[in-house]
């Protein structure tokens, strides 16, 4: 695939290569075109205290360099411009790759452009007329990002699940609008392009709004365009988007995955310079030096890191039993559950095993203590399918009768829009579990079908879903609880991998 004119391929690499062929080609020759490799994006905002448990749930990971050299914290302590909300925080800071000269670069760029913290929106009007849309004050990170989206700056904004990232997306969006420009908002995943076309369209109408997905096409010449970040790259090397000014990325953590990272890479280096970013994630921590190469890379980028979050985490492990038990308890020494691998020889083979606790038995005790809704993730297809089944044998239902009826309906519903839904054994499956208020939620599945599951979800007739990674992302689910059977995932890479974001359980 040839690039368009003006816009030089990364020398030395194919299209789309992954980041093993990166590592191999020619340094002198990326140079040229990139002058620093991307950072590796580092997972999780950082808690404030030794005393949170989030923080002794998993080891401290410290940077890792691509030439496999480890740093800790940065000695320094240097922090971007806006250091209110931008600066991260003790024992996640460690920004070992962006130098200080690369700092002063960007600070410079930054500080040239009118916008500031102490600044208001020129646009008062404009300001105005979105926050009225809201019945709750904005917090500061909401505000500072959208100064600086007003006053044309690119902005990179990490902040807690529930926080409010996408309130800055959406001043894009209006901001756009009032323009008459276009914005491409990408998102990762099928499912949650899915689910912000709906809510973009309930929003601003469905003449301006659009969504092109592998599976989906709808009003492609439509303002606000909703796409998976593949549709995004190829269109920016098929010569771009008319009137696009502004690019949301959703999920910008996703420029770490090993398989897919360098699409979000692509789109970042070759987007036209007077289109402004967007990116938005819940678990970069080194958003200092992210916004460091975007800088060399693209055009200067504001980092805005808020850490508080609004909804605490609490965690907790479940035994064999069935019985759950608080972490911080467990950690301690003060409950013994059942499966842990303890210090004698004689007591390994009594507590130790790899089994995890039955899915029926799991959801009986969920459900007893009122922690339902909840999800359940199983890093395989045939794991959610096997739980599934698990519960179908069970046979208990977790649904009113009043509810029952409302999924016989949706189903009914959906079977009638679309008949190929009530053809396949595993439809059926998913239907009789959904009947007792347990859905199932993979790669497998089809799109309408996910799309009823994550409906009735929402509306609480699903008190259950067993899934993969396909719904820990960004997908706006009223989960009261998140189960993992296990804290790692084969990847073809290696061995396993450590879940990150889908491992975490609210309260």
């Amino acid at each position: 695939m040839v690039p368009p004119a003006g816009r030089a391929p990364l020398l030395g690499v194919p299209l789309g290569a992954s980041r093993v062929h990166r590592k191999r080609a020619d340094p002198l020759a990326l140079g040229l075109q990139v002058r620093r490799r991307p950072p590796i994006f580092r997972s999780g905002g950082r808690p404030q205290s030794d005393d949170d448990p989030a923080l002794r749930a998993a080891p401290r990971r410290e940077f890792v360099h691509r030439r496999g050299v480890r740093d800790g914290p940065d000695p320094t302590g240097a922090t971007a411009p806006h250091a209110a909300h931008a600066r991260v925080p003790d024992g996640g800071g460690a920004l070992p790759a962006a130098t200080s000269a690369s700092r002063r670069r960007r600070r410079r760029l930054i500080d040239d452009r009118p916008a500031s913290r102490a600044c208001y929106c020129e646009n008062v009007e404009l300001f105005d007329s979105f926050r009225a849309r809201f019945p709750f004050e904005l917090d500061d990170f909401q505000v500072e990002a959208i100064r600086a989206i007003e006053a044309g700056q690119s902005v990179i904004v990490s902040a807690p699940t529930g926080a409010g990232k996408t309130l800055v997306a959406e001043f894009a969006i209006h901001l756009a609008l009032a323009q008459g420009r276009r914005i491409a908002y990408t998102t990762p995943l099928k499912a949650l392009s899915n689910q912000k076309f709906a809510d973009f369209v309930r929003a601003y109408g469905e003449d301006q709004v659009g969504i092109l997905t592998g599976d989906v096409k709808v009003n492609p010449h439509a303002r606000v365009l909703v796409m998976t970040t593949e549709i995004l790259r190829n269109a920016l090397y098929g010569g771009g988007m008319e009137d696009l000014g502004f690019i949301v990325l959703d999920e910008c953590h996703y420029m770490g995955d090993e398989g897919r990272g360098t699409v979000w890479e692509e789109i970042i280096v070759n987007a036209p310079s007077d289109v402004a970013l967007v990116a938005l994630s819940a678990t970069v921590a080194n958003v200092n030096e992210i916004a460091d190469w975007i800088s060399i890379v693209h055009r200067p980028i504001v980092p805005i890191y808020h850490p508080t979050r609004p909804v605490p985490l609490s965690f907790a492990i479940a035994d064999l039993a069935g019985d759950v038990h608080d972490y911080e308890r467990v950690r301690a020494g003060r409950v013994r559950v059942v499966g842990d691998e303890s210090r004698g020889p004689d007591e390994r083979s009594r507590w130790f095993t790899r089994r995890v606790v039955d899915p029926p038995v799991l959801i009986d005790e969920l459900a007893s203590r009122g922690w339902l809704p909840a999800i359940y993730f199983i890093f395989s297809r045939v794991g959610c399918e096997r739980a599934l089944d698990d519960v179908l044998q069970e046979g208990k239902s977790l649904l009113t009768r009043d509810e029952a009826r409302g999924v016989d309906a949706a189903i009914r519903e959906a079977v009638a829009d679309s008949p190929a839904l009530g053809e396949s054994t595993l439809n059926q499956t998913v239907f009789a579990g959904l009947r007792l208020g347990v859905g199932l939620h993979h790669a497998g599945v089809l799109p309408g079908l996910k799309r009823l599951i994550e409906v009735l979800f929402e509306r609480g007739r699903c008190k259950v879903v067993f899934a993969t990674e396909t719904m820990s992302l960004g997908i706006h689910m009223p989960a009261k609880w998140a189960a993992a059977a296990s804290i790692r995932k084969a990847s073809a890479s290696s061995p396993s991998t450590r879940a990150t974001d889908s491992t975490r359980s609210s309260a």
